[in-house]
Parts: structure tokens; sequence; C-alpha cells
């Protein structure tokens, strides 16, 4: 971190950790850093499959031809429906490659 001091002129004073120098020096991250850094990677991939799995659950329904004729309520009943069904679907898939 930097600490800019306006009060010296243009002149500054680098503040950093002796844990940050040792990362940014080694170019390697810890293991704490590694491990953060893949569960928000598996985060990320979690909430990507969640907004395919509802976007494909969407695009099934909306093929329907009764779909246009339903009410807002009786959509999103159905969307629900719709995607816990293809979740437990996916959750199944994974279950049987282990």
């Amino acid at each position: 971190m930097r600490n800019f001091s306006f009060n010296e002129g243009d002149e500054y004073r680098d503040y950093r950790d002796a844990d940050d120098e040792e990362s940014v020096e080694s170019g390697f991250l810890i293991p704490a850093e590694f491990e953060m850094m893949h569960m928000a990677q598996l985060d990320l991939a979690s909430v990507d499959l969640n907004q395919r799995l509802l976007a494909e659950s969407i695009r099934m329904l909306e093929k329907s031809w009764l779909w246009r004729f339903r009410s807002i309520k009786s959509k999103l009943e159905l969307i629900k429906k719709s995607y816990t069904e293809l979740t437990s679907l996916m959750e199944q898939v994974g279950n049987d490659e282990e």
C-alpha cells in the first residue's frame, strides 16, 4: 500500500506488509491465497451453471404454445418446478460420474 503524503511535496512513502512483499517478490501464491482463489473460482462456476440452468428451463417452457396464455404466477411456478428438476437431474449426473 502506498501512502501519498501531500505535505512533503511529490515524494511518497511505500508502506507494505512483510507478507505482501514475499508474495509479490516470489511470484507465487501462498497456500491461503491459492485456496481463496480456488473457492472464488468454484463459486463463479456454480453461479454460471445456475444461470445457464435457469435460462435453459425458461427456454424449454417458452416453446409450449400454452405459455403465452398463462398468468405470470403460473409461469413463475412452472419455471421454479422446471429449474428444480434440472438441478436435481444435474446432481444425479454428477453423482453417477463419481
